[in-house]
């Protein structure tokens, strides 16, 4: 849980300084402030449960090996007295007796760096476990061919998180070489219609069709090879411009 809220805290960092820009422009000061200080307050309760359970834990181990140890001088000296058995046994029982709770003590002070990695391996099976996108449809193998151009929503429904839809029952139909503009306020949904029609995200409901084939039976291979897309926040990878231009599209020659 303590890394976890590590994480809350480096992500809302990182998205206040990328934002910076947008909280100043609408004055999200006191806003911004008042949500981070919730975030670092639910760290700072989780680090002290924490804290608290490992002040327990090792002073709890520390107890047992002193009670071992007086118990051992107590029947230990008078099994001496009664000449059952040596000094020297006596003492390898005691050195024992320490190296049978120095791993247990050991244990104690790695708890926190267990804890962190316990956290960083849950994360990292999650995204282990998540399904690879199948470039290839079963249906078909990709055939390379240029697509016409003809997009068509049937009753789509499209929801990111359980059942709040972002697209509720979408139909319309664009014709090759046809001019559309899609208006609306933020939040309405144009970005996630282009992101279906790329087949970023599963759609819950409907269907979609581009040149009067299901989109589910082509590769999306040939999808995106056939789309161009020019979006509002340009992302560029660490190279040359002429690299984040042709995307290594041996196609794309120096004169294009």
């Amino acid at each position: 849980e303590v890394r976890k809220k590590i994480a809350k805290i480096n992500s809302a960092l990182s998205e206040n300084i990328s934002g910076v820009k947008i909280i100043q422009l609408f004055n999200q000061y006191k806003r911004k402030k008042a949500e981070f200080a919730e975030i670092n307050k639910e760290y700072y309760k989780q680090s002290m449960s924490q804290m608290r359970l490992f002040a327990f834990f090792r002073p709890l181990i520390n107890s047992m090996r002193r009670v071992a140890v007086a118990i051992l001088l107590w029947f230990g000296g008078g099994l001496i007295l009664d000449n059952v058995i040596t000094l020297g046994v006596f003492i390898a029982f005691i050195s024992y007796l320490d190296r049978f709770f120095e791993p247990i003590n050991r244990l104690s002070e790695k708890f926190n760096i267990l804890q962190a990695a316990m956290a960083g391996t849950e994360r990292i099976f999650d995204l282990m476990d998540k399904k690879p996108e199948d470039f290839r449809s079963k249906y078909h193998r990709k055939n390379g061919k240029a697509f016409k151009g003809e997009i068509e929503f049937k009753n789509v429904w499209l929801a990111y998180n359980n059942d709040d839809y972002v697209l509720k029952d979408v139909s319309f139909k664009i014709k090759p070489g046809e001019k559309v503009a899609m208006v609306g306020h933020t939040g309405a949904g144009k970005t996630s219609i282009i992101s279906l029609i790329a087949g970023l995200y599963p759609f819950q409901k409907g269907n979609i069709f581009i040149d009067g084939k299901d989109q589910k039976e082509l590769s999306l291979e040939d999808i995106r090879k056939n789309i161009g897309i020019v979006q509002q926040d340009v992302f560029l990878f660490s190279s040359t411009i002429k690299d984040n231009i042709v995307l290594n599209n041996k196609d794309i020659s120096d004169e294009d």
